[in-house]
């Protein structure tokens, strides 16, 4: 393991939205939100490009919305979920 290697904490989907957001509605440009967010260029347009590419998927019903089934450690699909949870309130004790 490299310990001088310091990779760049991640965005919450919070905040990737917020720019996606300025940029389409405000017009603000790649620097201007550069500046604004304290990040570089490149990692905006990462941004950028990601949410254009989920905002694509969720057009055309490809992105499956995930939940994090904590009781089996893993992710599931929302529809997957439901029916685990009405199994469950179903379920006299």
């Amino acid at each position: 393991m490299n310990p001088s290697f310091k990779p760049p904490t991640p965005l919450s989907d919070k905040t990737r939205t917020q720019i996606f957001n300025f940029y389409i509605d405000e017009k603000m440009g790649e620097l201007e939100l550069s500046s604004r967010y304290g990040l570089g260029v490149s990692r905006i347009r990462a941004i950028l490009r990601l949410k254009k590419l989920e905002q694509l998927w969720i057009k055309v019903n490809f992105l499956i919305p995930l939940v994090w089934n904590r009781d089996e450690h893993q992710w599931i699909s929302l529809e997957d979920y439901y029916m685990v949870k009405k199994r469950y309130t179903c379920m006299a004790f």
